[in-house]
């Protein structure tokens, strides 16, 4: 460490002023010191050796999918991950392994998939990545058991403002004992006949994508999760029916509509619920200065990111 500092002194001068015939002396001293006091200060921080850096969902009824970057130091400024290649990664089921071969994404980064494993509810995986100058990881997870949608009841609209309005919907399914997590979306694909254009032609108008929505219940609703997803745990219906009461905006349950509406249930890990808690509360205080810096959920030991799962059952409303 360096350390130096440079001062700045000035004075003023005594002058003396004759006035008329009279030899008068004036003496005016203006004695002004201003210091000015400049350190730099080098300081070394050092370049600890990167941390891997392992992102993966288990979700079944798919493939597994792994990416694997090294972290990055406080001062890199670099845009991108610095991808691990080369490294060896396997999935352990009760059948035996299976390795993970290297792919480059669309987006450019480097995956590690294999089209050998289908994976299943309720199962634990086991994943041995191996990378030079690294200690051998073992991670694992267990996939959770599907939750099926019993219900789903259209309770009526109501107009909030002149063109605005809500539809009242209430989701039904049974909790399984034991401490639960869910992850709760609705998709659309709808159209409406609008009629012909000048030339006879048919007018549709199509809806289709994530409905935007929220609970009744305060309890579920949170600022900094989208309007399009609901995040939730069992702690209000633990092993009981589960009654989920909704406000979907716009008018997508209405009979002038022809389609479908999607109520996708996801039961999902802890990990999941804790890494996407974390995270999404980290980007809702993203540049408030008053705001506690929030610590994004990690289970990889010695190392950083995320290994979670879920389950998804899709409830077709028509």
């Amino acid at each position: 460490m360096n350390n130096y500092t440079n001062c700045f002194l000035s004075r003023s001068v005594l002058k003396s002023v004759k006035l008329g015939g009279f030899r008068k002396r004036i003496f005016i001293l203006l004695l002004t010191i201003t210091m000015g006091c400049e350190t730099i200060v080098d300081i070394d921080i050092p370049m600890d050796k990167p941390l891997l850096v392992v992102s993966s969902s288990l979700d079944t009824d798919g493939w597994p999918k792994l990416r694997l970057t090294y972290s990055k130091h406080i001062l890199d400024n670099a845009s991108g991950y610095h991808q691990v290649v080369n490294g060896q990664v396997h999935i352990q089921e009760n059948d035996g392994p299976w390795i993970l071969m290297e792919k480059n994404e669309v987006d450019g980064l480097v995956t590690y998939r294999t089209l050998d494993l289908f994976l299943k509810e309720n199962h634990t995986y086991t994943y041995r990545i191996q990378v030079s100058g690294y200690d051998e990881l073992l991670l694992s997870e267990h996939t959770p058991k599907k939750v099926p949608i019993k219900e789903v009841r259209f309770n009526g609209t109501r107009n909030v403002q002149e063109w605005n309005t809500e539809q009242d919907v209430t989701v039904i399914f049974d909790d399984p004992l034991g401490r639960n997590f869910y992850e709760l979306s609705i998709f659309t694909y709808l159209s409406v006949d609008l009629g012909t254009d000048s030339y006879g032609n048919p007018i549709q108008y199509q809806v289709a994508g994530n409905a935007n929505f929220v609970p009744k219940n305060p309890v579920y609703e949170t600022d900094y999760y989208s309007e399009q997803t609901l995040l939730f745990d069992d702690r209000l219906f633990d092993g009981e029916e589960a009654i989920m009461d909704l406000l979907i905006q716009g008018t997508i349950m209405e009979d002038t509509y022809e389609g479908e509406v999607y109520f996708n249930l996801k039961s999902v890990t802890e990990s999941y619920y804790q890494y996407h808690t974390t995270s999404a509360l980290q980007d809702w205080n993203d540049g408030d200065p008053f705001a506690q810096p929030v610590q994004v959920y990690s289970n990889i030991p010695k190392g950083l990111g995320i290994l979670m799962g879920s389950t998804l059952d899709i409830f077709q409303y028509k």
